[in-house]
């Protein structure tokens, strides 16, 4: 089913990295709640939209909003990687792309689809370059789009946005904007 502004999504269960079980509900804990559905951890692109919600996420919290990242990453691979420098937000690892399915967040037809033609990717490459990213274990949808909600806390969808790129990520400043709403 997708999602569209005033549906409801659906109270779903997740794995942590620390491999606990939650559910959405749990997870939005009465605030608004951007849910953001990422590719996988290995991938570089990823990685820059992990640095920047890490980056913008006291922002978010200090206007009473929360943050819900879905990868498509192995919960264990997923411990690792955060063991010593934990998430300051909820991760959610959906290895088998459960949760993508379910609300239709689709691959790219092509590759040339998925890189897209546009400024905020050329962009993105060179903050790869420049930070030294490197590509980890591939996971998931290698052609995987993103996708990015709010909700309110009754899980009523305030915003929902289907990438059209590997780099069509909503920025935080957008995101807070909808959360100030």
């Amino acid at each position: 089913m997708k999602l569209n502004v005033s549906d409801t999504m659906p109270n779903f269960s997740f794995q942590t990295p620390s491999q606990n079980c939650m559910n959405l509900k749990d997870a939005v804990g009465g605030k608004k709640t951007i849910v953001a559905f990422l590719r996988y951890f290995g991938c570089r692109a990823t990685q820059v939209d992990l640095i920047d919600f890490t980056k913008g996420y006291q922002k978010l919290s200090d206007a009473g909003a929360g943050l819900l990242l879905v990868l498509q990453s192995d919960p264990k691979l997923l411990s690792q990687v955060f063991k010593n420098h934990p998430a300051p937000f909820t991760v959610a690892a959906d290895p088998e792309q459960k949760l993508y399915h379910e609300l239709e967040i689709a691959p790219a037809e092509t590759k040339e689809i998925l890189l897209g033609e546009s400024e905020k990717w050329e962009a993105k490459k060179k903050r790869i370059a420049k930070l030294g990213l490197v590509h980890g274990e591939y996971e998931g949808e290698e052609l995987q789009l993103p996708a990015v909600f709010v909700v309110d806390p009754g899980l009523k969808v305030l915003y929902a946005y289907y990438g059209k790129n590997i780099a069509d990520v909503p920025g935080v400043e957008e995101l807070l904007a909808v959360c100030r709403d």
